[in-house]
């Protein structure tokens, strides 16, 4: 191998890397799909993981012929403000940065795989100025019978909120539960939504292991964004060693596992953080 290639090589797998994966790749008609980027910096220095807009860093396009058009997903997109809660993450070398997402409808509130047919996806994220896309990952996407479709578009936008994990209480309103005879990523995330529902309630009977009865009965990543919803249930009962549990089975950082870790370090500690000597305390 020449050293120009081998040069090459070394350059390309030194820098920051950005991975886009789908809960199914086959999907039906009106349906969403539940999306995990992940940024992985190879590169020898931290990155900043920049936010170009209100929400998520990560941002997604759909191929419309042969351009790329712009596509918001589900989870904060009308957020207002402060471009993030506390600001560009600092990804360490060797660090790994998740963030979860819902594709539904596009910046009109148009449903994006209304109509049967392939279609190309990509995320995109601004790394310390320098932009980084994905390789694109395909969407099939099959016909629905018409009558689903129109009980689809009755409950219109909200639908989104049956394969969010930023729904942290599973429980859905009685027009997205009736949703679940539809199939598809609807259908199914109905279905994932119920069984947390009833796991968090103590209706149902998981044995001594909840993590793995859950990864058993979904795919894996519906079970991600179900444990994410587990994770939030502990962190609100304050059970921080089932929140232990939970956060470990995710292999990266990202904006929930942050704040999940933050508290769990504080509950941990044993001692406070200043300790006043007897013999100052004396003089005070």
């Amino acid at each position: 191998m020449s050293i120009c290639i081998l040069t090459l090589l070394t350059l390309m797998g030194d820098t920051p890397h950005l991975e886009l994966m789908v809960n199914r790749s086959e999907i039906q008609a009106y349906d969403f799909v539940i999306v995990k980027s992940v940024v992985s910096n190879k590169s020898e220095s931290a990155v900043f993981v920049e936010h170009k807009v209100a929400g998520p860093a990560i941002q997604f396009e759909i191929k419309r012929g042969d351009t790329w058009t712009p596509l918001r997903g589900m989870d904060m997109r009308k957020m207002h403000g402060s471009l993030s809660a506390g600001g560009p993450p600092l990804l360490d070398v060797g660090g790994r940065y998740a963030e979860f997402n819902v594709i539904l409808v596009d910046g009109k509130d148009q449903f994006v795989f209304e109509r049967p047919g392939r279609f190309e996806l990509r995320a995109e994220v601004q790394l310390s100025g320098k932009q980084f896309e994905t390789k694109p990952v395909t969407i099939t996407v099959k016909a629905r019978d018409s009558s689903m479709v129109n009980r689809i578009k009755k409950a219109g936008i909200g639908v989104g909120a049956i394969g969010s994990w930023l729904n942290r209480d599973p429980l859905l309103s009685d027009q997205l539960v009736a949703l679940e005879d539809v199939g598809g990523n609807i259908g199914a995330g109905v279905k994932n939504k119920l069984l947390m529902q009833r796991i968090i309630s103590g209706e149902e009977r998981t044995g001594d292991d909840v993590i793995k009865y859950v990864r058993d009965r979904m795919d894996p990543l519906d079970a991600e964004i179900s444990l994410a919803i587990l994770g939030e249930h502990y962190f609100r009962k304050q059970d921080w060693p089932n929140l232990a549990k939970v956060a470990a089975e995710f292999r990266e950082n990202s904006w929930i596992t942050f704040s999940w870790q933050a508290s769990l370090d504080f509950h941990a500690l044993k001692e406070p953080l200043l300790v006043v000597p007897p013999e100052a305390a004396k003089k005070q």
